[in-house]
């Protein structure tokens, strides 16, 4: 949503209600973030008939994940090798890699969270402070 909403263009400083245009704008991403998870869950099941011998496109259900992630694919193979690495080795270093991997991925994930929802929240002030300037006397 954080890429969505900018204040540079007439998409929110003109078109009114802002909130409604905000709204509508973000129910996108939402909606996206709400259904995907679970149904992408529901797809990669061993009883799925996307995952089952007879499907011709196993990783069909992939593609909406992917295609998001574009950019930030590079890092990613990088840390499946790194996994692949550490999976590998028996040493209490690569233990103690595995155990806290998880929870340095769900950190990077907050992070991006974070950063995303002050950008969100920046633009948005930002829109009304236009839209409050264009109706001022």
């Amino acid at each position: 949503g954080a890429v969505m909403v900018h204040a540079d263009g007439p998409d929110f400083t003109l078109l009114e209600p802002t909130w409604a245009a905000l709204a509508l704008t973000l129910a996108v991403p939402l909606t996206y973030a709400l259904v995907m998870p679970p149904l992408v869950e529901r797809w990669l099941r061993e009883d799925s008939t996307l995952m089952s011998g007879t499907s011709r496109w196993p990783f069909v259900a992939l593609v909406p994940w992917v295609f998001p992630l574009f950019f930030a694919g590079p890092p990613l193979l990088a840390g499946w090798w790194v996994r692949g690495v550490v999976t590998a080795s028996p040493s209490p270093a690569a233990r103690a890699v595995r155990r806290a991997a998880p929870w340095a991925g769900r950190l990077a994930l907050t992070g991006v969270l974070a950063l995303a929802l002050t950008d969100l929240v920046t633009e948005i002030a930002e829109i009304y402070r236009l839209v409050e300037r264009r109706y001022a006397p």
